[in-house]
């Protein structure tokens, strides 16, 4: 009889248990999906009229990418970058669109007031590859970018870290009369490529 009696306590106990664990099991606490990557490179903007997001959170995603600096007696004096317009990393960037810039001297507040493609020179310089054209700004016309941020050594890393918007109009350089037009664009670069 008190085994009966005991079975039947422990029966209880396994049931009340059971009951216990069921209900607290509920959707509040039911497992959610981790959270996105944080993105840490972008460009977000217009081109024409296309709405254009590229965002980098993951290190082997080279849309946007540092491509060189210039430095002398360990200061900065121009660096330059990249975007490639596709929308998956994954996808070949062969014949794929590409905007290139280069500030001189970073300085976070300064506008710069573009004039045209002097990649060779340490001057800023912007220009835009797409279809076998190439497009640059005019100097009565110039590009405008304002470095918002410049963060000497990022927080990634110990590369700079610059970011701002950048708007204006380029110019195809065998035809005048066929431009892009950049406007209400955003971007933000930050790379381990400088040292």
């Amino acid at each position: 009889m008190i085994a009966k009696l005991l079975n039947c306590i422990e029966y209880l106990g396994a049931m009340l248990l059971t009951c216990l664990f069921i209900s607290s099991c509920s959707e509040d606490n039911a497992p959610t999906m981790e959270d996105p990557l944080p993105v840490y490179s972008y460009f977000r903007g217009y081109l024409n009229d296309e709405y254009v997001c590229i965002e980098q959170n993951v290190a082997h995603d080279k849309r946007i990418d540092w491509t060189s600096t210039v430095t002398q007696g360990g200061k900065l004096l121009a660096y330059s970058w990249r975007v490639i317009f596709i929308d998956d990393y994954h996808k070949s960037f062969k014949n794929a669109p590409v905007l290139s810039m280069q500030l001189d001297t970073l300085v976070a507040g300064r506008r710069y007031y573009i004039e045209g493609p002097h990649f060779d020179d340490i001057k800023s310089a912007v220009g835009f590859w797409t279809d076998g054209k190439f497009y640059a700004p005019k100097p009565n016309r110039p590009f405008k970018v304002s470095l918002g941020k410049f963060i000497n050594t990022s927080p990634y890393g110990h590369a700079p870290y610059i970011a701002g918007p950048m708007e204006g109009v380029l110019y195809n350089q065998d035809n005048p009369m066929d431009s892009l037009v950049i406007h209400d664009a955003t971007f933000c670069l930050v790379t381990s490529g400088w040292e």
